[in-house]
């Protein structure tokens, strides 16, 4: 009879202490998902942190120095104006033209930066682009020349062949009748649903191997709906537009193994040299290659003033493994004085505008994308 008792004790010892087991089993194993859980979204909050910033270095890099970084000079402001505006902007030229259309990479360590991370960004110009809204009459319901002819020209392999392009794109505005509000609209063109819609610059080359230009073309580094007009910018041409125009496309190492090209282009890169790219393409030719015929052709839509406005920077943040990569479009505005209250003696205490002092400007975000 004791035995029996003390088998069955023993049995419910046994089940109460595999209860107990599969209990702390379970508790570590929540505790376990939640501390992953947990890393994760600081990781993802990291990331996205990350991503912020590598917008904040793409407008660091592309606003104009202030007189003061630019150095101190006895001359005149007048005097200044003119050169000072050319050296700014020669000075921006050398930080972002070799790295347009590719990526920019930063290492962040916890050591110094508090973070473990990566900071991948790349610059673009929507005025390299074509303003989809600018080039086409609503009225007439048909594109515009010369850009008619170009977009004729335009194929996806092996979706819609040359002309086909142009058609569904008319067709398209016909029934939708007015203008587009995002360039992801074209999105419902039949044929252009095969078509990546955010651009990727080119990838790093393997350890040994060659670096590789892009092959495809995608919508928003084709079209655009931020620039004011229909004219496209020879210097700040897409990397899609290259591939259209037959020109040489971005690699991602040209920043180091072109130096002496951008030099050169840069050195040469006058404002005066911008109102006449059709007789001036020998400054370009070393970064883009042999002039196409159809530069000629598109001269009348080139801009006459020297630099860009508007830009889409595409910046990316990775913790870990985890990466958050958004889009922004910037564009560059005037920022409006502050109104100041007059003050009661207006003849003691008011303070005249110093002449030649040009406008602020700053890098504004118009929209942002997650991708």
């Amino acid at each position: 009879m004791m035995n029996k008792r003390s088998g069955s004790v023993v049995l419910y010892a046994l089940m109460v202490l595999a209860a107990m087991l599969f209990l702390v089993q379970g508790i570590i194993k929540g505790v376990f998902i939640n501390n992953r859980f947990t890393a994760n979204m600081l990781a993802r909050e990291q990331a996205e942190l990350l991503a912020y910033s590598g917008i904040e270095l793409a407008r660091a890099q592309l606003m104009l120095a202030d007189d003061a970084e630019e150095g101190a000079s006895t001359e005149s402001a007048d005097e200044q104006k003119k050169p000072d505006e050319a050296k700014k902007a020669k000075g921006m030229l050398k930080r972002v033209l070799p790295h347009l259309n590719r990526w920019q990479t930063c290492k962040l360590n916890n050591k110094t930066d508090q973070v473990d991370g990566t900071i991948t960004f790349c610059i673009s110009s929507e005025n390299g682009k074509l303003n989809i809204n600018e080039v086409f009459n609503f009225e007439q319901m048909a594109f515009k020349k010369p850009f008619d002819d170009i977009i004729k020209k335009l194929e996806i392999k092996p979706t819609l062949k040359q002309g086909e392009v142009h058609d569904r794109l008319v067709e398209f505005f016909k029934k939708h009748k007015k203008r587009l509000y995002d360039v992801s609209e074209l999105l419902l063109v039949p044929g252009l649903q095969s078509l990546d819609i955010f651009y990727s610059p080119p990838p790093a080359p393997a350890k040994g191997k060659p670096s590789v230009a892009n092959v495809n073309v995608t919508l928003l580094d084709v079209f655009t709906v931020w620039t004011p007009d229909d004219k496209i910018n020879p210097l700040w041409f897409s990397d899609s537009w290259c591939g259209i125009l037959g020109l040489r496309r971005p690699h991602a190492d040209d920043a180091e193994k072109q130096k002496e090209v951008f030099k050169k282009v840069i050195e040469q890169c006058k404002p005066e040299a911008q109102t006449d790219w059709d007789n001036q393409w020998s400054i370009l030719e070393p970064m883009y290659g042999q002039k196409p015929k159809i530069i000629s052709a598109i001269k009348e839509n080139f801009p006459k003033e020297f630099g860009s406005t508007v830009y889409s920077v595409l910046s990316c943040g990775k913790v870990e493994e985890v990466e958050c990569k958004l889009l922004a479009i910037l564009q560059l505005q005037t920022v409006p004085e502050k109104k100041t209250e007059k003050p009661k003696d207006k003849a003691q205490n008011e303070v005249k505008s110093e002449p030649g002092v040009q406008p602020k400007k700053e890098l504004k975000i118009l929209r942002i994308y997650w991708l």
